[in-house]
């Protein structure tokens, strides 16, 4: 949400960062239901779907 926000705003760069900084997340934490972050790891539940959802959105973004 806070890239979407972003990038309605005219910040693009910063908004693809986020999602760029996102998706390295999520492929070294996995599915987590959230991270600590400081470390990065990922914490609580180990497989949630709102995280997978979050990726499908991110790689559609990302698509040319």
């Amino acid at each position: 949400m806070l890239a979407d926000g972003l990038a309605r705003n005219g910040l693009a760069d910063d908004a693809e960062a986020i999602n760029a900084d996102s998706l390295a997340l999520l492929s070294a934490g996995g599915f987590a239901e959230y991270y600590d972050p400081l470390t990065g790891e990922g914490l609580g539940g180990r497989q949630f779907t709102w995280t997978a959802a979050m990726v499908a959105d991110l790689i559609k973004r990302s698509a040319p």
